[in-house]
């Protein structure tokens, strides 16, 4: 046997090399070595031996004794000693997973409340409509005239030009007040079910700025007077650029009718409505076929 000089590693005398390190190895002559070889020769140091690792100190870990606490219903561990991982189970049994949520079935109870509330609403407008179109018909022959049509008048004097449901009669008169005189030219359509006019009123001169509110107002009652009428309601107002005034009343006969005014420097311009049903759609499509020139 021979031995490494190395590391130290006995070997069988026939190796050539260290088995264990690779360090080659003094070759043998056969027989013994002189003694003054032996006696001289120096003595073979073994190589140290390469330490071996040291290992850091142990994570710190609550513990009690020598083991550490273990989490309920678990077995204790060792202090350094690393932990038994979980069974698989234990680690699906914690993982996290995402649901979607649910899209609902139907629509939020409030939505379709809200929708129903709507279609309610306008249902009944609907039907209130219709029935107030029942109870508030417009006279045979009008028709036309509401949805635009007619006969086209103008005034003797140029002041105005009007729309009515068919030839009017016309007239013409002069009239005196407080030594004042005026000249009314006038257009009337009547029947059984309606009275449909316009007019105008010329003075000598303008009416003075300062008295146009008084003057309005002072025609619009003696037109009412004039058809024994009671007021319901009267508002001054401006048309356009000129001042107005407009009244609601109503005839001798109950029905309902109403009168507007208009002051354009020395003239006085008038259409009045009055019918047994349909008062106020005849009068709004007399009032927006008024052309004051």
């Amino acid at each position: 046997m021979r031995k490494c000089r190395s590391c130290g590693y006995l070997l069988l005398g026939e190796a050539d090399a260290c088995g264990r390190c690779g360090t080659p190895l003094q070759a043998v002559t056969a027989g013994a070595p002189a003694p003054a070889a032996v006696a001289t020769a120096s003595p073979v140091t073994p190589a140290p031996a390469p330490a071996a690792p040291v290992a850091g100190p142990a994570p710190l870990a609550p513990a009690f004794g020598r083991l550490s606490i273990p989490p309920p219903g678990g077995p204790a561990t060792p202090v350094g000693a690393t932990p038994p991982s979980p069974p698989p189970a234990l680690v699906e049994q914690w993982q996290p997973v995402m649901v979607a949520p649910a899209a609902p079935a139907h629509a939020p109870r409030t939505t379709r409340i809200g929708v129903l509330a709507l279609v309610v609403v306008i249902l009944l407008a609907a039907v209130a409509g219709v029935m107030h179109l029942r109870s508030d018909p417009l006279p045979a022959g009008t028709s036309a005239f509401v949805a635009g049509g007619g006969v086209t008048y103008t005034s003797p004097d140029g002041a105005y030009q009007v729309q009515l449901p068919t030839q009017p009669e016309t007239d013409q008169n002069t009239i005196s007040e407080n030594g004042v005189s005026a000249t009314i030219y006038s257009a009337l359509v009547s029947t059984d079910s309606y009275e449909i006019g316009a007019a105008s009123i010329v003075f000598p001169s303008s009416i003075e700025p300062d008295r146009i509110s008084a003057a309005l107002d002072s025609a619009l009652t003696q037109g009412i007077n004039g058809t024994n009428g009671k007021l319901v309601h009267k508002d001054l107002m401006m048309r356009g650029t000129l001042p107005a005034i407009e009244g609601q009343f109503k005839a001798p006969d109950g029905y309902s009718a109403r009168m507007l005014v208009v002051a354009r420097g020395a003239t006085m311009i008038l259409i009045a409505v009055h019918a047994k049903s349909g008062t106020d759609r005849l009068y709004k499509a007399l009032e927006a076929q008024l052309l004051i020139r």
